[in-house]
This record gives C-alpha cells, structure tokens and sequence, in this order.
C-alpha cells in the first residue's frame, strides 16, 4: 500500500504514486511557503531531429507521438513533415515512423509503405492519398490481441472528422472506422487516456469559430459523450488570445495538461500548463503559467513550442519531454510566407518538477490523516542551500516519540531520492496502520514531492 490509498481527504491518485506539489489536496496546512510552477528546459540549442528528406521539405513537427517501447528497447517516433508542395503531398502532410535507442540519435527506417517520387524507399506511414492531420499514438493498456497493442487516432479531411486506427507494430495500421461526433470538429485535436478513470478523451477544437477547448469522452474508443466547450481565454488573457490545442496526461496519478496558446497578434504559440479534474475538464494556474516557452527572434522555435501528445518520459531522475518548434509564424504559406520551417527538439524537466512549495527562510508543511501501510517515508526536495526535516504527528498534532525533527537526519542537499530516517530508524513498520499526519520543516528549501513505498529503492 502506499499513500494513494490511504484515507487522505480530497486526494485522488492512482496507486503506487507520488504526491506532487502541483495541488493542496493532501496538503492540511502550509506556512511560511510558495508554490513555484517549474518550467521544462530546452536541451540542446539545436534540434534533436529535423528535416533532411526530400519528402520533409522544410519543417518536421511532433503532432504526433514520442514513447518509450520497453518491449523493443526503443524509442519510437510519429511525426508529421510538413511538405510545402501540396501536389506531392496531399493535404501537405505526411505521417512518418522513426526510432531510436538513446532518445537522442534517430532512425529513419526504410518502410516501403508509401510511394514518393516513384520510390517507396522511405519512412512514410500514410499521408500521400489521404489528407491526415495531428494523431496521437498510444501503446494501448487494454491491448485484448497482438493487433491493437497500438492506437492512433487523427483527423481525416475526407471523413471530416477524427478516425480510429490500430496497429501490432505501430507501422502497419488499420483504420477501424470514423468517430461519430455531432460537432463540427476542427482538425487539431489530441487523444488522451486517463488510467485512474480507465476513460479515453478527445480535446478538440470547433470549425468556424475562435479556437477554444471542447471535450468528448469515451469507455471503449467506439461509443463517445459529447461534453462541449470546457476552456476559453478569460478577461486576464491579452486580446485575441484563442486556445490553439491541448494534450492531457497523466504523471505519477495526477492529471495534467499541455495548453496551446496562441497569440493571434503575433501569430506565435507557447505552451501553459494546467491541472485536469477527474471529469477531465481543464484549469489553469491563477497567473497563467508558461511550461515551454518559445525562442528569441531567429532561433528555430521563435514562433512556436509545444510538446508531443504523450506524457513526459522518465529517463533516470529527469523528465523527457519533446517539442515541436518553428521559425516560421502561423499561417506561414503562400501567400503569407514560402511555407512552414520546424524542427523536434527535446526539453527536460527534473524528476516531479512540475511545482514544489518553496521557503526562502522557515516554512511548514503539513499532511492531512492518513492510515499508514507501508514501511519507508521518501522525499524529493532541493535543501542544498538549507535544510529539510520531517516528523511524524498524531491527529492532534503531537510528535511520535522517536519520530520528532530533532530525531530526524536532516536533507541538505539537491535529491530526487532521500529515504527519510529518524536517528537510525528508517522503517515505521511499528506506526503500521496508526493514523497520523506528516509534517515537514523547510529552511531555504524546495519541496517537490513525497511518497510512501514498501521498496526503499524505488
């Protein structure tokens, strides 16, 4: 058992999860801190993967899907190149397969699919003959035979709306029919699966109009509710502010999203994160708050950054996180502009980063209740110019003997992984299914996560 299952009011988190510092809802009290909302970091000031086919013309960009295959030791990539010679390419975009064993390094694979230029000695999946748009990829948890171990959804213009595919391999793909929806939906849109409710969702845009959020939900990817519009920019926002798209996720069982913002004054867009509640339904942090922001004028994301439509990737004690970005503003082609310049870079995020409650001088955080299971309190905390503390309190605020922060060996370094320990006592095997409240003391440090594990080294 872990914290997840425990009695915490208001606390929703799937099991074996971390509790992240991006809400209050296990969080009873809280003095003398701030909430700071992190931000993902750019790797690399050139892209990890750009164009370089003929097929690719000048720009590559991730509507489309990065996921980590641990069943094949790989990485594998759907992306979409942007050709500017609609005669070519239909509809101007083409979907497109790499791979890649450190993340770094890509693969273009010979797939012999699609023919371009008389040759089928290319990574194209689809897109010469059809006109396609934004899909999402999903390695399908409810996977029932070899043939739908993957899912994409995407937005087929001759459908004029979203279509369902599957596929064993990810390459090879079969369309299972279109998705009925009442609205007259937009092309961009992304698909999102929400593990803890076991519910598919479809954010998506509206033909016609201002470009705001809607919602439609689904069970079985085949029968779906139409929920309408769930977002739109508020008073607060700068004028013709419109939500470009959104991508929702789940991180360590919390519920976020990736938020399209598009400035239409400018013609750029950046990227804010938001929460999601368990009906799916977008908020965003009061000020706004931008997780990817784009680059400076002439860099190859200085119109545009946004993250691929899947969750961030663990890779040791970081978060992988990849981005399409352009040089070009929105509406780049003739006869605005001689067509779309992007790349796929790749930014990073440390382990729980989305938010921390920081002390810049003494602060304190306590817990609501909790019935305690499991053996081992861990932390994730930055003490290194400071120091953390934690005890352990009954309900009416009391310290546990052997359990006090004067019993505690104190944090005072940077570590996603600290194992809470109290003068040589590690294990609370003998507080086991007591209920109690933790407290943690911050002196010039960050807080970003804490969790409760069976598994010290987990």
């Amino acid at each position: 058992m872990t914290l997840a299952d425990t009695a915490i009011s208001g606390l929703k988190l799937a099991p074996k999860e971390t509790v992240l510092m991006v809400d209050d809802c296990a969080i009873a009290d809280a003095i003398g801190v701030t909430r700071e909302l992190g931000c993902a970091q750019q790797v690399y000031d050139v892209p990890v993967f750009k164009a370089q086919e003929p097929w690719e013309g000048r720009c590559v960009t991730l509507w489309g899907s990065v996921l980590w295959d641990s069943r094949d030791a790989r990485f594998k990539m759907w992306y979409i190149a942007l050709h500017p010679d609609r005669s070519k390419a239909n509809g101007m975009t083409l979907l497109c397969y790499a791979y890649s064993y450190d993340g770094i390094n890509w693969h273009r694979p010979s797939l012999g699919l699609q023919s371009w230029d008389g040759c089928k000695n290319n990574n194209i999946l689809m897109g010469v003959d059809i006109q396609l748009d934004t899909p999402t990829v999903y390695l399908n948890p409810f996977s029932q035979t070899e043939n739908d171990r993957f899912v994409m959804l995407l937005h087929h213009r001759k459908m004029e709306g979203f279509c369902l595919y599957e596929s064993a391999d990810g390459i090879h793909w079969n369309a299972q029919g279109r998705v009925a929806l009442n609205a007259k939906v937009g092309d961009r849109h992304t698909l999102m699966l929400d593990p803890i409710s076991q519910e598919w969702r479809i954010y998506h845009k509206i033909d016609g109009r201002a470009r705001t959020i809607w919602l439609a939900t689904s069970k079985d990817l085949k029968h779906w509710d139409e929920h309408g519009e769930v977002l739109a920019p508020n008073a607060n926002d700068p004028p013709e502010t419109e939500f470009y798209g959104l991508h929702g996720f789940t991180c360590q069982g919390y519920r976020l999203g990736y938020l399209e913002v598009f400035d239409v004054l400018q013609r750029r867009l950046r990227t804010e994160l938001v929460t999601l509640d368990e009906r799916g339904i977008p908020n965003r942090f009061e000020p706004a708050h931008t997780f990817l922001d784009t680059g400076q004028w002439g860099q190859w994301h200085y119109a545009w950054a946004f993250p691929s439509h899947n969750a961030p990737i663990r890779v040791g004690e970081e978060l992988w996180i990849y981005f399409h970005g352009r040089q070009t503003l929105h509406w780049a082609m003739p006869p605005w502009g001689d067509g779309h310049v992007g790349a796929i870079g790749l930014a990073k995020l440390r382990a729980a980063g989305f938010a921390c409650m920081a002390a810049k001088k003494h602060g304190v955080i306590t817990t609501h209740p909790l019935v305690l299971r499991d053996q081992f309190l861990c932390i994730n905390a930055d003490a290194a110019g400071g120091e953390l503390r934690c005890e352990l309190i009954d309900e009416s605020g009391r310290a546990l003997p052997g359990f006090t922060a004067e019993d505690f060996y104190p944090l005072r370094d940077n570590a996603t992984y600290y194992k809470c320990n109290w003068a040589g006592v590690s294990q609370l095997s003998q507080l086991r299914s007591r209920s109690i409240r933790i407290r943690i003391y911050l002196d010039n440090a960050k807080l970003y996560s804490f969790w409760l594990t069976n598994n010290p080294r987990v």
